[in-house]
């Protein structure tokens, strides 16, 4: 370019080196600090100024008068270039603008970052930091300006923080590490730092991560499941887990009575040795050996039936559903069990049931006889003589009451014929219940028709038959289990909704509307969203119903929490059960509500007392353990461990008659606690003198 004019490359350069970001200033603080007259010089005054010196050092330097051409051409090139100039200038305006928008939208980006972002120096002050990160600390941006970032750690990982800290300016590499951060609410705060020294090496930058939430979530994940080894050891059906090597490592109660052994029997054998017939073991063994390397199989995520063997060598069928679990790199399986015996033999008998049932209807046409007027039969159908099991010869001719041995001599029969027909001549529905000799007991629809022979004036009866023998059973059986279903959404104490698939109440029980203040009349019929002046549009619910229950027929322990307007806010757990209803083409859903309100509260205090209970054993100067009944060490203080020279390694889990190769198995320790304690709950001042081998004589 020409001289006393500024290139786009050199003003970017000027722009970038007058940032500084060294200096640990924002991107719109450094801009303000840009020197805008040295990097644009071209203001009407600069150049105005610039042209008159041009000029005179011109003129001083000129002995010689121009010539008119002269003249004429210097006009001409002083025009070119006032031209050029006005064109550079416009240039860099459109430049200048270009890199101020620029810094405006990397000022926001960090300013508004979800990541929480610090520059600290050397000495651990705070140089810069985004509005995320004040909001971190709870503290203006502004008053954050050097502080020592340390002052916002807790005691706790302020150790851990200042080893981090003098890291960082050993390499260039990034370093990572966790820590508990106090805000302005003194509330804790876990994070997860990432920090790396700049080019400079005066300072680093810092990365703040809010990860609060995912070491609660690890904690309670800790917490469920030793929820879930409790439920275990109390669940109906057996629950087996099997580790790589086909070894059993957890069984519970129910398992033991399952197959007849107890616990110790079980725990470290191998499963398929134990409990699967001989025959069966080699395609088992296969089968695990694909499970073990990649978690997959034939059974694995379904329910399968299978036969097991009991300790006293008896098969038996087993229903199973195994589930696979990665620990730590290997594949260990987790089965549920249960004995089917009975409902096999169960559906043995109902599939011959109904193989009978379906004979009959693919080979038996409507039964029916026609008598005449004195109840003679004149003639009978095919479908009679199969379904009642008489012969044409000893059906025509005789009294309908004669047949089978007067098998036909039915109470409910005569009353048709003598009581009922004479005064109507079409009768339909007439139901008649009987136990024949040789078809067994049958309940049978009787349609009959009674028309006048005006030839020989008289008249016949057509009595046509149909055996609703097994539909009245299954009536009566659908009537039991609608009453049984009934009585259940009644009787269970948690608030329980059925819906239908546009999400309106079909039934509720008195449950749910005595926890929810609300009456069947404002809750049949509606939607759900609409109970209780919309009290029940709630986001979660409607992702369930929405989102989840369209590809899960089945939920579990699913959480709400919501305040209602009427009883406050409750914290809820949903079971649902999508059912498909095929006889109408449609599905309702049930909806079991539990209130864990109470529960909820009473398990963070539970988790605040176990901790106010650890932090006194710590906080004592004495030496101090927990025993559990067994007089295995639950616990112990670091006073403990230091006093008597031992590790936790050594003493959690351990009676305390083996800590130290037994040198804690002292005789008034024996008398203490086996025949003191037994019968006195506290004693004060119980003196034990005994000779430690790493600590000598101690009283």
């Amino acid at each position: 370019s020409r001289p006393g004019t500024w290139s786009g490359a050199t003003l970017k350069s000027e722009l970038l080196s007058a940032i500084g970001f060294t200096r640990g200033l924002s991107y719109s603080e450094a801009f303000m600090k840009i020197d805008k007259n040295k990097i644009l010089p071209s203001t009407a005054t600069d150049l105005r100024n610039h042209a008159e010196e041009a000029l005179r050092v011109k003129k001083t330097g000129r002995h010689q008068k121009l010539t008119e051409e002269e003249t004429q051409r210097l006009v001409h090139e002083l025009e070119v270039n006032q031209i050029e100039l006005e064109t550079q200038n416009a240039a860099l305006r459109q430049t200048r603008d270009e890199l101020e928008n620029t810094l405006e939208k990397y000022t926001d980006l960090y300013d508004f970052a979800l990541v929480g972002y610090f520059s600290l120096n050397r000495k651990g002050c705070i140089s810069s930091v985004n509005l995320k990160g004040a909001g971190l600390l709870g503290v203006e941006r502004a008053k954050l300006l050097s502080k020592r970032f340390e002052q916002f750690v807790t005691k706790k990982s302020r150790s851990d923080f200042d080893n981090f800290f003098a890291t960082i300016f050993t390499s260039n590499v990034k370093k990572v590490c966790e820590v508990t951060l106090l805000n302005k609410g003194n509330l804790p705060l876990t994070v997860q730092i990432e920090a790396v020294a700049d080019v400079s090496g005066q300072e680093c930058r810092l990365a703040l991560i809010d990860i609060t939430t995912r070491k609660q979530a690890e904690e309670a994940l800790v917490e469920s499941e030793e929820h879930l080894y409790r439920l275990a050891e109390m669940a109906v059906d057996a629950i087996i887990m099997v580790d790589d090597n086909e070894r059993v490592t957890f069984c519970n109660a129910s398992a033991e009575v399952l197959f007849g052994f107890n616990a110790a029997e079980i725990i470290g054998e191998n499963f398929h040795t134990l409990f699967i017939p001989e025959q069966m073991r080699t395609k088992a063994s296969l089968g695990f050996e694909q499970f073990r390397q990649q978690g997959t199989g034939p059974l694995i995520g379904k329910r399968a039936e299978v036969t097991a063997l009991r300790k006293d060598g008896t098969q038996f069928p087993l229903e199973l559903s195994i589930t696979a679990q990665n620990i730590k790199g290997k594949w260990h399986a987790i089965g549920i069990m249960r004995d089917i015996t009975d409902r096999k033999q169960l559906e043995t008998a109902i599939q011959d049931a109904r193989e009978y049932a379906e004979n009959i209807v693919e080979t038996v046409r409507e039964p029916m006889v026609v008598l005449d007027s004195e109840l003679k039969i004149l003639t009978a159908n095919l479908s009679f003589y199969d379904t009642f099991k008489v012969t044409p010869e000893a059906t025509i001719g005789n009294f309908i009451y004669d047949l089978g041995n007067r098998q036909w001599d039915i109470p409910q029969l005569r009353r048709l014929f003598e009581e009922i027909l004479p005064f109507d001549t079409v009768l339909n529905g007439y139901e008649v219940e009987h136990d024949f000799l040789d078809i067994g007991r049958k309940t049978i629809l009787l349609n009959a028709r009674q028309i006048f022979r005006e030839k020989i004036g008289s008249h016949i009866i057509l009595l046509a038959m149909e055996d609703i023998t097994e539909r009245k059973k299954l009536e009566n059986e659908i009537q039991d289990a609608r009453e049984f279903a009934e009585n259940i959404v009644e009787t269970v104490r948690e608030p329980l909704v059925v819906l239908d698939s546009e999400l309106k109440i079909l039934t509720a029980n008195h449950s749910f509307y005595d926890v929810f203040k609300v009456t069947p009349e404002a809750t049949i019929g509606n939607f759900i969203y609409d109970v209780g002046n919309r009290q029940w549009d709630i986001p979660k619910l409607r992702v369930l119903f929405e989102e989840i229950l369209p590809h899960d027929t089945e939920l579990n322990g699913y959480e709400v929490e919501h305040n209602f307007q009427g009883i406050g806010r409750k914290t809820i757990l949903l079971n649902a059960r999508q059912i498909f209803r095929e006889n109408i083409g449609s599905h309702i859903i049930l909806l079991a509500m539990e209130d864990i309100t109470d529960r909820k509260l009473l398990e963070a205090e539970i988790q605040d007392a176990r901790e106010y209970a650890e932090d006194i054993v710590e906080t004592v100067r004495e030496p101090l353990v927990v025993l559990n009944s067994e007089l295995k060490i639950l616990t112990a203080n670091h006073s403990f461990y230091e006093t008597f020279k031992v590790t936790p390694e050594d003493t959690i889990g351990n009676f305390i008659y083996d800590l130290g190769n037994r040198q804690w198995d002292i005789p008034k320790l024996r008398v203490l606690v086996e025949e003191i304690l037994p019968l006195d709950t506290v004693i004060n001042g119980y003196e034990v003198d005994h000779d430690f081998l790493d600590i000598g004589r101690k009283i």
